[in-house]
């Protein structure tokens, strides 16, 4: 149940939207370079350009704010004072708002907001790792996100194959069948060279392997080899950083 006397907000609920609306407003705003036009060619750039923009990021930005102010009332160790002068939290945030502009799909647009809401708690990863992940979620579709969390699904039943295979393309039809359970109407031609280029990724960017290590095991020594792929530490830390925050998730603190 969340703490009843944190409704009392230690910042004025207006005056953090207002802070939070303005740092994002200023990261899109320099992500979109618009040279200087007159007459019908301005008026065309903006309705091309920038109202499509505004439009996508209004409401992406709203939920992050209305998020913020939600983990407010419900995590006793965060404050929204704290995130005001908090470089890490504001390099997150601008970083995923300028990604949030170039997509268009909501997996994306979710997992960006995720990543903020995460960035401002305790324990959030460091600042190098957040920006590596954030690239991460720039560069992969939401496909492959997607197809990562197949991974982490203990219920997915992952099947058996090696990714060493994938080099010299074995295995292509069981590795389709295991994509086409989260994606049984692939949108591409081709889908299963796509659906093996997808897996090979995950492999390349170390977020799935066919060894597995204990979490105590920072050396990666004492690996043991799996017959199908796992995901790694570092997939399991990008799956965390671009899930719901527990807190908000857990509809018991209500």
């Amino acid at each position: 149940m969340a703490n009843e006397d944190r409704n009392e907000l230690s910042v004025p609920v207006e005056s953090f939207r207002d802070y939070a609306l303005k740092i994002l407003r200023g990261g899109i705003s320099s992500a979109i370079p618009i040279p200087i036009l007159s007459g019908v060619a301005a008026e065309v750039l903006e309705l091309l350009i920038r109202l499509p923009v505004d439009q996508r990021i209004d409401e992406w930005r709203s939920s992050i704010v209305e998020k913020l102010i939600e983990l407010q009332q419900k995590v006793e160790s965060f404050s929204l004072q704290s995130l005001v002068e908090n470089e890490r939290f504001t390099s997150a945030l601008l970083r995923a708002a300028q990604i949030a502009i170039r997509n268009h799909q909501q997996e994306k647009l979710d997992a960006l907001r995720n990543a903020v809401l995460n960035a401002a708690l305790d324990g959030a990863p460091g600042d190098d790792q957040q920006q590596w992940f954030l690239g991460l979620v720039d560069d992969l579709s939401a496909m492959h996100l997607g197809v990562l969390q197949l991974f982490g699904d203990p219920s997915a039943q992952v099947p058996s194959f090696h990714l060493d295979d994938l080099l010299q393309d074995k295995n292509r039809p069981t590795i389709g069948k295991f994509v086409a359970l989260k994606y049984p109407k692939p949108e591409t031609q081709g889908e299963q060279d796509y659906y093996v280029q997808i897996v090979r990724d995950l492999w390349q960017y170390g977020l799935i392997s066919n060894t597995s290590w204990s979490a105590g095991d920072p050396f990666k020594v004492g690996g043991q080899a799996t017959s199908r792929p796992v995901l790694t530490e570092l997939g399991k830390a990008l799956l965390a950083f671009i899930a719901e925050p527990a807190a908000l998730a857990d509809k018991s603190r209500e």
